[in-house]
This record gives C-alpha cells, sequence and structure tokens, in this order.
C-alpha cells in the first residue's frame, strides 16, 4: 500500500498551534492515508485532509462525529477550534483535530470481533437515525476508466433504492477506521468518507468487508454479520441487497483507483484485481 507523501511542515504547526493550542512537539506519522495523513502529537492527531475537500463538507463530517459520539462511546469525537469551528486550513489542506485513541486493528477473521462491528455500526446507525444533513452536495470520489464494469441492471437497481429512506452513514466502515483494545472494539474512526444513503448499503457494504469475503471467496461471515446487526435492532438485509450494494462498493473502489492506478504497488494492483473478479463472479 503506498501512502501519500504529507509533510506536517512548520506553516502547518502554527496554523494548528494558533487555532487547536496543539503544541510543539515533534509529530509522529501514523499508518495510512492514500490522500490524507494523520499525526500524532502528545494526546491528539492531528488530520491534514485532501486539498478538494471543502471546509463546509469536513466540517459535516467532523459534526457527525460530534453527534455520534453522545450516544456511542466508541466514536471519537473532533476538538473544536479555539473559536468553536472544527475545520481550520493550512497548505490548501482542510486540518482537523482528534484525541488520539490507542489501539491495533481488530481481527475481522474473529467471529466475536465480527459480532461486536456489526453491533456497533447497528448503534452507530441508530445514533445518525437524527442527524442533520451536509448543507450542500458532497465531492464525489473521482472515477477512472469503467466499461469492463458497465451494469445497467445494477445502476437501475440502485437508482430505485436510493428513493428508499436515506440518513447519514459513516461512509467507510471497515476494520481499518477501527481500533481494539484485547479484542474488545473501542474506537471507530475517519469519517472523512460520510455519505447520506440508505443504511441497508453500509450494513451490506460493512458485511462484506468485516465477513472477509474477498479473502476467503464465501459469504458466510458475512451472513453472521448481518444477523448480528439486525439483532442489535438494524434492519434485515436480504441477500440481494447485500450483494449488489457490495458490487457497488467494489465497483466504486476499482474506478477510484484507476484514476492514480500509475502511483500503486504491486500490493494495491493485485487487490483490485481480485476486487474485479469478485464484482464479475459475485452471483445476484
Amino acid at each position: 500500500m503506498v501512502w501519500a507523501a504529507i509533510p506536517y511542515t512548520p506553516a502547518i504547526q502554527q496554523v494548528v498551534g494558533a487555532a487547536f493550542g496543539v503544541p510543539v512537539e515533534e509529530p509522529q506519522r501514523l499508518h495510512g492515508g492514500e490522500e490524507s495523513a494523520a499525526y500524532r502529537i502528545a494526546g491528539l492527531v492531528v488530520r491534514l485532509g485532501p486539498p478538494w475537500r471543502t471546509d463546509a463538507e469536513m466540517t459535516w463530517f467532523a459534526r457527525l462525529a460530534a453527534h455520534a459520539s453522545a450516544a456511542v462511546p466508541e466514536v471519537i469525537a473532533p476538538l473544536p477550534t479555539r473559536s468553536g469551528d472544527y475545520v481550520v486550513r493550512a497548505a490548501q489542506r482542510p486540518v482537523t483535530v482528534w484525541p488520539f485513541a490507542a489501539g491495533t486493528w481488530p481481527d475481522k477473521h474473529d467471529p466475536g470481533v465480527r459480532q461486536q462491528a456489526a453491533e456497533l455500526l447497528a448503534r452507530v446507525h441508530a445514533a445518525l437515525a437524527d442527524a442533520p444533513g451536509p448543507a450542500g452536495p458532497v465531492t464525489q470520489m473521482p472515477r477512472g476508466p469503467g466499461d469492463d464494469l458497465a451494469d445497467p441492471r445494477l445502476d437501475a437497481w440502485l437508482a430505485e433504492r436510493a428513493q428508499s429512506r436515506t440518513q447519514p452513514l459513516h461512509g467507510d466502515y471497515y476494520r481499518g477506521n477501527t481500533l481494539a483494545v484485547d479484542g474488545r472494539i473501542t474506537a471507530l474512526l475517519d469519517w472523512d468518507d460520510a455519505v447520506v444513503g440508505p443504511v441497508e448499503r453500509e450494513a451490506a457494504e460493512g458485511a462484506w468487508e468485516w465477513g472477509g469475503c474477498l479473502d476467503t471467496g464465501v459469504v458466510d461471515g458475512a451472513q453472521e454479520f448481518l444477523a448480528a446487526y439486525a439483532e442489535a435492532g438494524g434492519p434485515v438485509v436480504d441477500d440481494l441487497t447485500f450483494r449488489q450494494y457490495a458490487r457497488a462498493r467494489m465497483r466504486g473502489e476499482i474506478l477510484l483507483a484507476r484514476t492514480r492506478w500509475h502511483e500503486l504497488d504491486a500490493e494495491d494492483h493485485a487487490y483490485h484485481e481480485r476486487q474485479l473478479a469478485a464484482y464479475h463472479a459475485l452471483p445476484i
């Protein structure tokens, strides 16, 4: 995986110090970040977002996290600036600050962890049911060429489902945006891909990820996730809904990867080739 080289410069340090009161200490680059970067400074995390994200949408992402954290303790809430805002811009990037949370990525192949993830998602969806939507359109992810991924039936199905009840969603619910301590999921991070959509969409996407379906080639883990999600209060997600949203998610990730294919490494290429095969092979 290729992580973006986004430095924490003295100019950025000065902006976040003045706005958030972040101390002047040696920053530690945290793992991850293809278009953004996170640095730990003392007990804080400074997130440098992609330049194409607007301040308005970044503010909405932060407010969603704050809203959800009031009901879901695993959600890490952002810190406001001294003026009460959540976002400042430095070096043309939107910057937010968050409390540091310790932990490691949970094991999605552990059935107990998978059940925790499903229950957490159900609680997050319940907390976001009355959250306000964005003030304006959220910037869509760029897409590369995709004639080989055309599926009019999928497009028609998605358009029909878009008319159903929608609400704010986390937008990228996979284990890389969570942390665990001693086998317990303790933190949900990174709201920079929040969207508005049916909760079944995110439940299906989460089931595909936490079920390890791309790794195993079977959907048993996904069905366990969806059963636990429904038992925790989420809606029942039928098999067609699961498969269609999983395919839509894979297609979106493949098209995004194709916008920067030459920047990705062999591991990334292999991952997206597996996604391409799964997209075409997953029966509906």
